[in-house]
């Protein structure tokens, strides 16, 4: 029986952007590797570094019209607008996780003689080259400190997000560290009772600190980010104030 495949880019399926798309199948290469060496004494070289630089998905499409190019054209067309731009993919073979992507290779129509080629669009991941769970793992936790213990899948480290939201009064001060020494301190802060602080990743994975609007950036100290290994963890959290907190990890995969 044949497997059944879609791709969703931001939620919307490849099969919805027009009615003669056809999705034959979905590859996916093996991600590309940047390698550091360094030279030994005695000749040849040591690898230091093996990261994943960049990750491509192609989704190989048919065109369900035979004769009528301008039709052609018109769902190629659509093809584009869905893609432009990138954004977060699924893919049904990645069920419950997320990729974010670029577009890097969009297909021409071709020839009259080649209407029942097979097209090919290509997305690829830079920024974050690593599949990421969609729904995060959770733990709360209530008071001025204290610690959590949270579940963190996938195959690499990941990045730990917060959700504080005072309830004791104004939040001038946060203290956060992980298991492996990673720690994130706030200072001169003032967050008003029931406005959450957010500490998050965009899709490009960057870090996002903000409450209220307003970006908090400026007021970190300590490491940028809190890397978390597969595995249970524990969070140690200290506030000036008694706070609501949930923190959240999504589990990476190479």
């Amino acid at each position: 029986m044949k497997r059944y495949q879609d791709a969703w880019l931001n939620g919307v399926s490849l099969k919805a952007a027009h009615p003669a798309i056809l999705l034959q199948h979905i590859e996916e290469p093996p991600p590309r590797f940047a390698t550091k060496t360094l030279a030994r004494p005695n000749g040849g070289t040591f690898l230091t570094s093996n990261t994943i630089e960049r990750r491509e998905v192609n989704l190989i499409f048919a065109i369900r019209e035979r004769f009528d190019y301008a039709a052609r054209m018109d769902a190629l067309q659509a093809v584009s607008a869905w893609a432009a731009g990138g954004g977060v993919l699924e893919l049904s073979d990645h069920l419950n996780q997320t990729l974010n992507v670029d577009i890097s290779a969009l297909p021409g129509i071709g020839k009259l003689r080649e209407w029942n080629a097979d097209l090919s669009l290509t997305l690829t991941a830079y920024a974050w080259p690593y599949w990421m769970d969609k729904i995060p793992a959770k733990a709360s936790q209530s008071g001025a400190n204290g610690t959590a213990r949270i579940s963190v899948g996938g195959t690499i480290a990941t990045a730990l997000e917060a959700s504080i939201t005072p309830t004791g009064g104004a939040l001038t001060s946060v203290s956060l560290s992980v298991d492996g020494g990673d720690s994130i301190d706030l200072e001169g802060l003032n967050i008003p009772a029931g406005t959450a602080l957010e500490i998050a990743y965009d899709n490009a994975h960057t870090l996002t600190i903000q409450a209220g609007g307003a970006g908090l950036l400026q007021y970190r100290s300590g490491s940028d980010d809190l890397r978390l290994t597969p595995g249970v963890r524990t969070i140690t959290f200290e506030y000036d104030t008694a706070c609501d907190s949930v923190f959240r990890a999504r589990g990476c995969w190479v």
